[in-house]
């Protein structure tokens, strides 16, 4: 007797043998994926504290510094005084240094960032800036939305 064909073991243990390797290389792939967003993100970020530093530079005469607190600077006892103000994206666009086209999150392709995030700017005693920036609607919730996802300020904390 010819036989031709696969006998119903020999297709058990093929579809049973695909079954575990797709058991293995899915959670793989998918968290290769996830981790190549997020770094993306994160450079996306990156690049967005690099043009706020860049406005921050050009036009720190006019930001409007109009609430002051006393903080002590990481890993000392420097206590300073510490002057807060506020920008917005909008206020990036505005000024040529980044455009609607540049605020793409390219983890997630989102175009729809708010232009009106603030961005809280700071100056120390001693005219040293930094910024901060709370979570923005277009980020992945790989961000938790209560912590800044852009935080390049010196000191500890605020004292009494």
């Amino acid at each position: 007797m010819g036989k031709k064909g696969f006998t119903l073991i020999e297709l058990l243990a093929v579809i049973v043998i695909l079954g575990i390797i797709s058991l293995i290389v899915v959670p793989v792939l998918t968290n290769s994926y996830n981790d190549s967003k997020k770094k993306s993100e994160d450079i996306f970020l990156e690049r967005l504290s690099s043009v706020i530093g860049s406005y921050i530079s050009l036009n720190s005469d006019t930001i409007n510094f109009d609430s002051t607190f006393t903080a002590r600077k990481k890993n000392s006892d420097t206590v300073v005084d510490v002057y807060q103000g506020k920008i917005t994206i909008n206020d990036l666009i505005d000024s040529k240094l980044l455009s609607l086209e540049d605020f793409v999150n390219p983890g997630n392709k989102k175009a729809n960032c708010n232009v009106n995030t603030e961005i809280e700017v700071f100056r120390d005693s001693d005219f040293v800036y930094c910024h901060k920036m709370k979570r923005m609607d277009c980020l992945s919730a790989a961000y938790d939305a209560n912590t800044y996802v852009i935080n390049t300020c010196e000191w500890e904390s605020e004292l009494s």
